[in-house]
């Protein structure tokens, strides 16, 4: 409709004026104004958005709860959603939950292969790196030619190193420049790769 359709409008002019407090209010009318599923659906993620950058990531949280039971696309898309603001939130075992669920349980959605990464990346970036090791193992099991390897090869060595076990590091770097020797981690990964040999003193001539 075509009030919907204003509501929606002036929500987004709000959000880029950084006036977030008229973009809940349109954002919420849009919410009751929406005619079908999609508008709804549209509205509710762009309410909940709002409430995440204004920093009310609890706020933004409940207002996906509604849906993140369903097994729908949308309910599954609810859920990685909730799992990020978990992540943000500080949440981790809530988040490693939802993300788990999306993998496991919902194998063939398009969310299951980068909620497996994300899971392993959200105990690295909490350096709880033990953690972090099987979960990036976990990725690899599931998707060793998947889109985010060379990442969970170079991360998972990087965790290796920093729990002090060099020589499993060693292979994970080692592994990631032999199959991917034009990656983007592959920099980085060559530079811990010579540390962790001159420390072990069997440096390659």
């Amino acid at each position: 409709s075509l009030c919907y359709s204003a509501a929606i409008v002036c929500a987004n002019s709000f959000i880029s004026a950084g006036d977030f407090k008229k973009a809940l209010e349109q954002s919420s009318l849009a919410v009751n104004l929406a005619r079908s599923d999609g508008e709804k659906e549209s509205a509710t993620l762009l309410a909940s958005s709002v409430y995440a950058d204004s920093g009310n990531l609890d706020k933004a949280i409940s207002v996906l709860s509604p849906y993140v039971k369903a097994s729908s696309d949308f309910g599954i898309y609810c859920r990685y959603e909730t799992a990020l603001l978990y992540s943000r939130a500080g949440k981790i075992s809530e988040s490693d939950r939802l993300f788990k669920e999306i993998g496991t349980r919902f194998s063939s959605s398009k969310y299951a292969e980068e909620s497996y990464y994300r899971r392993a990346e959200l105990f690295y970036s909490n350096e709880k790196f033990r953690e972090a090791i099987l979960r990036f193992e976990d990725y690899k099991k599931n998707y060793p030619k998947g889109n985010y390897y060379e990442g969970a090869l170079f991360y998972c060595g990087d965790s290796q190193r920093k729990i002090g076990d060099p020589r499993m590091a060693m292979l994970s770097y080692e592994l990631l420049l032999l199959e991917y020797p034009k990656s983007s981690f592959a920099y980085a990964a060559s530079k811990n790769l010579v540390g962790l040999y001159r420390e072990d003193g069997n440096y390659p001539k």
